[in-house]
């Protein structure tokens, strides 16, 4: 788990530890990201900046790099960022994620309200992705991870928090869901992930039984399913809205 900014001394992140039930518990240089991480996995940082810390995860004897982000407000502040990431790009080639809040917008959609997005802001981190060659998984539910709270006039939402991987990442782990929760005390939408590892023994595959068509409350499941709110590209919302109509129908049948 990577808390951004987390308004709390470096001395109490122990006890957030023992709190939260953590065996690992790491704050960076200059204690706006804070990492925590089970004791069943091993996990190795190996780079410390302001912006970013990035570790090693070893489970079960497979390694994956995790890269928990925090971008500085200002363009001119988030170069140092984004020509780390570059450098650690032509340096790894295992599974691997960057996330976090990026505090930058990459098309004008990601925005609603306030003044007119204007494109050359989004550059710098659009030609930083260019350049890894990172993927954007998509995500589920509400396309703004960041609201100001203000009044309904001066209201103004942004898409600031995300992930993304790497080729190796999307080899490994076909399954990676980023769902964007509910914002409560922050004005942050956490960002929770989820992966399947793809390299499993045992797989069950999904069987379509003709019989359903003709039970009641088929088509409101699969309506359900389909309907759920989904951005990417299109053959990414192809597909995970298959996978969330699949599972749906699963469960519905079974219970």
């Amino acid at each position: 788990m990577a808390l951004m900014e987390p308004f709390c001394r470096r001395s109490k992140i122990d006890k957030f530890k023992r709190w939260l039930g953590y065996h690992f518990a790491y704050s960076n240089c200059n204690n706006k990201i804070w990492i925590f991480c089970d004791q069943i996995y091993g996990c190795t940082i190996i780079q410390d900046t302001e912006q970013q810390v990035t570790c090693t995860i070893n489970a079960h004897g497979d390694s994956i790099i995790i890269t928990a982000i925090y971008a500085k407000c200002k363009i001119y502040l988030r170069e140092p960022l984004w020509d780390d990431l570059r450098h650690m790009a032509n340096n790894i080639n295992i599974p691997w994620l960057r996330g976090g809040d990026f505090n930058c917008v990459l098309d004008a959609s990601e925005k609603k309200g306030g003044n007119t997005h204007k494109m050359s802001k989004s550059m710098p981190p659009i030609n930083c992705i260019i350049d890894c060659s990172l993927i954007d998984p998509g995500y589920i539910g509400s396309t703004f991870t960041w609201c100001n709270g203000r009044g309904s006039t001066q209201r103004m939402w942004e898409r600031l928090d995300r992930a993304f991987i790497n080729y190796e990442w999307s080899q490994k782990f076909i399954n990676t869901t980023i769902t964007h929760l509910i914002r409560t005390s922050s004005d942050h939408s956490p960002l929770f992930i989820t992966i399947e590892n793809t390299q499993q023994n045992h797989k069950k595959y999904f069987k379509f039984l003709n019989l359903w068509v003709n039970e009641t409350g088929f088509l409101d499941v699969v309506k359900h399913a389909w309907n759920i709110d989904i951005e990417g590209s299109s053959l990414w919302r192809f597909h995970l809205k298959l996978k969330h109509t699949y599972k749906q129908l699963s469960w519905w049948s079974k219970n």
